[in-house]
């Protein structure tokens, strides 16, 4: 059996580890829990090929992919070949013609090398969707950073409502001078935990070679800790500057000499927080992520997406190339963007029910009674632009005189089909003269009319 290729994701980590962190081979291992073999396979790979870091920017995992693994197909096993879906789909079209038919075809046209008939039907369905992520240690300079939260935490009272929250207080240590940074977070969670650790390389202008952690609990908050950090970060600055007891100098002048030259340099764009999910595009070539729907180009109905969200943006990435990208919204609703629409949504959107109205109201006053009762009956107008819009291709085929009439018609007769109308203007029933009701005045004298002496 054929050993699991890694995860493209995991690959370019591999390669970052490798070729821009400089960590050996059982390292990248460990940090990847991949296995040592597998990652000696694929940098000797990635050596005989003259992979740099970082990668070319429109190199997606495709490309990639074929050039770790010439001659592999992406999608299935080499050992099968794949039907042309196309011609699958064009031919089920014709009469008589079944997908047992077509497989006994392809069958015998690739006796040792064909897919059995229930994998045929998977994969052409799968297609067919396509089509519509206590002992003294000595610690070098710069090789590790010591962080945890500390025990006691810190009440913060709102001023304005008497309610009192606690804060975290995060702490990283400098293993070699024991140069210290604090922050209060509201939370010991993810999002806390992981930009904690960004503010206190900015603070050290560098980054350690490791992090070593403590066991942390999760849960996430968020709120503003602007004026307790300020003062913790007074404190820091005298902390750093106590002298210590037993040996010369403090840890700030520790600092300088010890970690500080041995610290990485930081990265060129700082680190923001994502959250990245796996998802399938929906018919209406959206996805949606935190109660909020985000829209894609429609050609990428069915395919499954990389969802990268930030604070700030929702960037979508298909096989390791960007297709789409919003401003993050924090209410449930829809974002769409109007050139990811099929050409027909696009010119329905254009439309309003105020502009609906008012060129009914152009043709003449039955035909904006007829656009206006068919925008009213509905729970959504929207639901009644598709009608309303073919009342309008009406007015291509007949001047605004007759298709008024013909509304006029429809509305006296209580007719709320766009058929209906046709049907008038087909039939010419609009070009008839109007018949008004017959109304016969009866003699108020007559020798067979009797008044009521007559009858006893």
């Amino acid at each position: 059996m054929a050993a699991k290729r890694i995860p493209m994701r995991k690959i370019r980590e591999v390669l970052r580890l490798r070729l821009e962190a400089g960590l050996s081979i059982r390292q990248i291992s460990a940090s990847t829990k991949t296995s040592v073999g597998a990652i000696q396979k694929l940098l000797t790979r990635a050596q005989a090929l003259e992979i740099t870091w970082p990668l070319p920017e429109d190199l997606d995992d495709g490309r990639l992919a074929a050039m770790l693994y010439p001659g592999a197909d992406p999608t299935s096993s080499s050992r099968y070949q794949v039907p042309d879906w196309l011609t699958v789909h064009q031919s089920l079209k014709h009469k008589g013609v079944t997908k047992q038919l077509l497989w006994e075809e392809y069958t015998a046209q690739y006796p040792n090398r064909c897919y059995s008939y229930s994998q045929y039907c998977d994969r052409f369905r799968h297609w067919q969707k396509q089509q519509r992520r206590s002992m003294r240690q000595i610690h070098k300079a710069g090789e590790k950073c010591f962080i945890d939260y500390c025990g006691p935490t810190v009440p913060i009272i709102n001023p304005q409502t008497g309610e009192i929250r606690t804060a975290q207080v995060f702490v990283a240590v400098l293993g070699a001078s024991n140069y210290t940074y604090a922050e209060a977070t509201w939370s010991q969670g993810l999002q806390d935990w992981l930009m904690s650790h960004v503010r206190t390389f900015e603070f050290f202008a560098g980054v350690p070679e490791m992090i070593i952690p403590d066991n942390l609990r999760s849960g996430v908050n968020k709120a503003c800790l602007a004026d307790l950090n300020q003062c913790i970060r007074s404190l820091l600055d005298d902390l750093n500057s106590r002298p210590f007891r037993a040996l010369p100098g403090n840890r700030k002048e520790a600092f300088k000499t010890l970690d500080q030259p041995a610290l990485k340099a930081l990265p060129k764009h700082p680190y923001e927080y994502v959250e990245i999910r796996r998802c399938r595009v929906n018919i209406d070539y959206h996805i949606e992520f935190s109660q909020h729907h985000y829209s894609v180009p429609h050609q990428y109905v069915g395919e499954q997406v990389d969802l990268h969200a930030s604070e700030r943006l929702v960037q979508i990435y298909f096989r390791q190339r960007q297709i789409a990208s919003h401003p993050r919204s924090h209410q449930y609703g829809i974002t769409t963007e109007s050139g990811h629409m099929p050409t027909r949504h696009q010119k329905q959107q254009q439309w309003s029910p105020g502009r609906l109205k008012n060129w009914a109201r152009d043709i003449g006053p039955d035909t904006l009674i007829w656009v206006s009762d068919r925008l009213d009956e509905r729970e959504h107008p929207e639901q009644a632009y598709r009608v309303c819009l073919g009342l309008l291709n009406l007015s291509k085929e007949y001047p605004s005189e007759r298709l008024n009439a013909g509304c006029r018609i429809a509305n006296r007769e209580g007719l709320d089909r766009l058929k209906h109308i046709k049907a008038i203007l087909r039939s010419n029933r609009d070009k008839l003269p109007e018949q008004l009701p017959l109304h016969t005045e009866l003699p108020q004298h007559h020798e067979n009319i009797r008044g009521p002496k007559s009858f006893h």
